[in-house]
């Protein structure tokens, strides 16, 4: 497959000299061409030779730089080779911060458009009335798949959405579990408080609440867990899910997540559906030869998101544009 150079169009990542020290998402695009193309980089310099150095130059659109495609195509011009590739940050139930017009006027700048999940790409797409490609943001699957332990521990870690303030969904749906079964524990992990509305003292609700820590220790903390609970109202693709199945960690997560649909779908639930919740971690509980079962299906199935697999996504993307 043909090399690629590409730029994440960004500011300096804390750990930049080291790639893969970058969680999933966004940024392991980065190692994603580091390891399988020309070469991967991030940088925030604008001039055109700068730029027209790497065949992708990638922005994450958000609405503090929606005007990033705009100073970036008068920089190139039409007739450059390099390609300006974009994608829309967020799940779409925060898109009401982003004016439908703006976005509509600012993508028409780039070369090739992707979403990391398939809802918010159709929305994309009857927008702007051209192709929109759903490209899920990579996933160092192969070297999470080494921190994969047969001993754990009897801990349930529920994913807090900051977003959304996603901890009540947890409480309500595994309160009787965590009657039944005494000796587990529940932990709510990534926590950040919210800055607006009222503060719920959500730490006496589970046994254990985990703010933000580094990665590579929130990844050693996943590997320990018996079951991983992930659940949003927001459509999503699900990193979160894909490092629990890398890990052979099975998820109970909602339907709106992708990964869960594609990884677990045996265990997707619909969001505040607090008894189907319940019903899917007692089975897990219970059941040992199904939550093995559907173990190794998530663990196989996460290569999926790795970073050979992204390369290949993305630069069949790219081509397919060019042959449009």
């Amino acid at each position: 497959m043909t090399k690629l150079g590409y730029q994440l169009y960004s500011v300096r990542h804390p750990n930049e000299q080291d790639s893969r020290m970058f969680g999933s998402g966004l940024f392991q695009w980065v190692n994603v061409f580091k390891t399988h193309g020309k070469f991967g980089k991030m940088n925030a310099n604008i001039k055109k030779e700068n730029l027209e150095e790497s065949d992708i130059i990638h922005v994450n659109v958000t609405p503090s730089n929606i005007s990033y495609l705009a100073a970036m195509r008068d920089e190139l011009g039409t007739a450059s080779s390099t390609k300006l590739v974009a994608n829309v940050d967020f799940g779409i139930l925060m898109w009401e911060g982003i004016d439908p017009l703006v976005l509509k006027n600012m993508l028409s700048k780039a070369d090739m458009i992707f979403h990391v999940e398939s809802v918010g790409a159709n929305r994309l797409e009857r927008l702007l009335g051209r192709k929109v490609y759903v490209i899920p943001h990579p996933v160092n699957v192969e070297a999470i798949k080494q921190g994969v332990r047969s001993d754990r521990s009897p801990v349930i870690t529920c994913q807090y959405h900051r977003y959304g303030d996603t901890w009540a969904e947890y409480f309500y749906g595994l309160m009787n579990i965590r009657k039944d079964y005494d000796y587990i524990s529940t932990l709510l992990v990534n926590y950040t408080a919210p800055d607006k509305g009222p503060k719920v003292p959500c730490i006496c609700m589970f046994n254990e609440l985990i703010q933000l820590i580094p990665y590579p220790e929130y990844i050693e903390l996943l590997s320990n867990a018996l079951i991983n609970v992930d659940v949003t109202y927001d459509y999503t693709y699900g990193r979160g899910i894909i490092e629990a199945a890398a890990l052979k960690v099975p998820t109970v997560g909602s339907e709106t997540i992708e990964a869960s649909d594609y990884l677990f779908p045996e265990l997707s639930v619909v969001p505040g559906n607090d008894m189907e919740m319940e019903h899917m971690v007692d089975r897990l509980l219970r059941q040992d030869n199904f939550k093995e079962e559907v173990a190794q299906q998530g663990f196989e199935r996460s290569d999926h998101y790795n970073l050979e697999n992204s390369y290949k996504r993305m630069v069949e993307a790219i081509e397919d544009c060019e042959n449009e």
